[in-house]
């Protein structure tokens, strides 16, 4: 790699972006799945979230990947973040701006205000966190909607009524109204892409 695409590589994994997938965007071989074309027609949209939602392999975390690096690179200047449920209690319980989780090197103040915030695998998180983690991510929606922010949603569950009898679970289907008024849901059919990746 030249000292460019290190660099671009770099800045993608600072925003959390995987690094598998960072590989994939600076080397180009980010394939037209049917995820990454939701995500660029969601970017283009007014629709401030995104649900994907389907099997394992099906470009979800590619094609949030591609989302994170477009909204950083047309924002002017407030960077995308990228997020794993399972860590998402470590950036949110550390309220910033100058305290960080040292994990995600994320802090609350971040997750609030990014220009775009994925947030992936939704159902793992660890059960005795589970409650503080659906708590933290209705807070989340809610707040980032009503301040205009974009917010990507990754799951595996099957269907929408899955998704939101996941994330709604004792919470009156606040969830589910926010994302019916603000987002759409988008089902990624299986595609074997990570058997079609470059292998290096």
């Amino acid at each position: 790699m030249t000292d460019t695409t290190d660099a671009h590589q770099q800045r993608l994994s600072d925003l959390g972006v995987p690094t598998r997938m960072a590989e994939l965007i600076v080397n180009g071989s980010v394939d037209s799945s049917a995820a990454v074309l939701e995500v660029r027609r969601w970017l283009a949209s007014e629709k401030l979230v995104l649900v994907l939602h389907g099997p394992y392999d099906s470009g979800k975390t590619v094609a949030a990947s591609v989302a994170v690096e477009t909204a950083s690179a047309s924002s002017g200047g407030s960077a995308a973040r990228f997020v794993d449920v399972a860590v998402l209690l470590g950036p949110w319980e550390n309220l910033g701006p100058s305290t960080f989780d040292p994990i995600t090197k994320l802090n609350k103040e971040q997750l609030l205000t990014c220009c775009c915030l994925v947030i992936d695998s939704l159902g793992f998180e660890f059960t005795h966190e589970r409650e503080d983690v659906l708590e933290a991510l209705e807070t989340l929606l809610l707040h980032r909607c009503c301040q205009g922010l974009r917010t990507l949603l990754i799951s595996n569950h099957r269907t929408p009524t899955e998704v939101a009898a996941h994330l709604d679970d004792g919470r009156l289907g606040r969830f589910g109204r926010c994302i019916e008024n603000y987002g759409v849901y988008f089902h990624c059919p299986f595609e074997g892409y990570r058997r079609r990746m470059p292998q290096g």
